[in-house]
């Protein structure tokens, strides 16, 4: 999430919409809808995750 903060400071000029996947994992895999709603809205997708 750190690397997506960063990004966005970096780059006001674009707008990101931060899915935390991590945080809300259980939620997402009883109701998808959230998730495929904003994918399906984004321009560009970004994945994240600790190295």
């Amino acid at each position: 999430m750190h690397t997506v903060l960063h990004l966005e400071a970096l780059h006001p000029e674009h707008t990101f919409g931060p899915l935390p996947v991590g945080v809300r994992a259980r939620s997402y895999e009883k109701n998808f809808t959230p998730a495929r709603a904003a994918l399906e809205q984004a321009d560009r997708t970004l994945f994240c995750c600790p190295a």
